[in-house]
């Protein structure tokens, strides 16, 4: 890939300002954007990635709608989207409805009847609170697969969340 242009938005209510929180988040979030192009098909598509609070509901909701306001913003040219990350909350959730709003959760193009088991496991490796971690776009990007990855290494995960992944045909 390559990068045309990139940035960051802070998920507050006041997304230029460095490290700034709202809402009773209990830390600063932020969203890292990209805009894309295929090196071999030449194809441009809009990426985003974030993690959204793991305590406040009302955190999640306000950092939801500015990570809709970014998509619409910075993503002016109308390129397939494609928005990815930890949103420490469930499928049906507000941020959830918020976001799969203009978006679809990748997730029910391969597993159309199915929510998908939990992401979130606190190292134990077995999975608790749902699907927190999702892979989102615009309706034309098309999912071909799409999983949760629950490896361990010697024992050992390498985050408290299982990873999501995805192979998508954005065009």
């Amino acid at each position: 890939l390559k990068i045309l242009e990139s940035g960051d938005r802070w998920l507050s209510e006041t997304p230029d300002v460095h490290a700034s929180k709202s809402w009773g988040s209990a830390y600063p979030r932020l969203a890292t954007w990209a805009r894309c192009r295929s090196r071999d098909s030449r194809t441009e598509f809009f990426f985003a990635c974030t993690h959204m609070d793991h305590v406040s509901a009302e955190a999640r909701s306000g950092q939801a709608r500015v990570l809709r306001d970014l998509v619409e913003q910075e993503n002016s040219d109308s390129l397939p989207v494609i928005l990815v990350g930890d949103f420490n909350d469930v499928p049906g959730s507000a941020p959830y409805k918020t976001l799969t709003s203009s978006l679809k959760d990748i997730w029910f193009d391969t597993h159309p009847h199915d929510a998908g088991e939990g992401t979130w496991h606190g190292f134990s490796g077995k999975a608790q609170k749902g699907r927190l971690d999702w892979i989102l776009a615009s309706p034309g990007v098309q999912a071909r697969e799409a999983g949760i990855l629950r490896n361990a290494y010697e024992g050992r995960y390498p985050s408290d969340h299982f990873p999501v992944k995805a192979v998508l045909e954005v065009g």
